[in-house]
């Protein structure tokens, strides 16, 4: 059970980072699949499971690509079983301090992909700084 609920966990962190990056909010998806904000906002919690009607309706919506989304979220609920460190209980990286964050040289593209869907609250407080040029720095250092 514990795995069920962790990929849960995982799937409603992606799924709030995809709404993210295509700008869209809860009431608007909820909306265009066919659901309620409510019953959105409480598998975006991972406190309601999605059924695959909805999560197609959903990766449909978004333009994604639902066996991709599926697979980051089996990659993060591995990488969860395998270093507890990265759960769901894990300090938020500051802006101001990123020795949190990890060398992720290495690492598969679905990997840093997973990583950074799973902690989009973190990109969030940098982006929220309003520090332009560590910003610009960050970027240019990415591989």
């Amino acid at each position: 059970m514990e795995t069920i609920a962790t990929f849960r966990q995982a799937m409603a962190q992606i799924m709030k980072g995809r709404m993210a990056f295509h700008g869209v909010k809860q009431a608007e998806t909820a909306e265009a699949i066919g659901i309620s904000q409510s019953q959105l906002s409480k598998i975006l919690r991972a406190d309601r499971p999605i059924d695959l009607e909805t999560f197609e309706a959903f990766c449909a919506f978004l333009g994604d690509d639902a066996a991709s989304l599926v697979a980051q979220g089996q990659a993060l609920t591995d990488a969860r079983k395998n270093d507890p460190a990265d759960g769901t209980d894990a300090a938020l990286a500051s802006a101001d301090d990123d020795s949190m964050a990890p060398d992720m040289s290495g690492w598969s593209a679905d990997e840093q992909a997973a990583y950074a869907a799973s902690h989009m609250d973190q990109f969030d407080i940098a982006a929220k700084k309003g520090d332009l040029e560590r910003e610009q720095e960050a970027f240019e250092e990415q591989p």
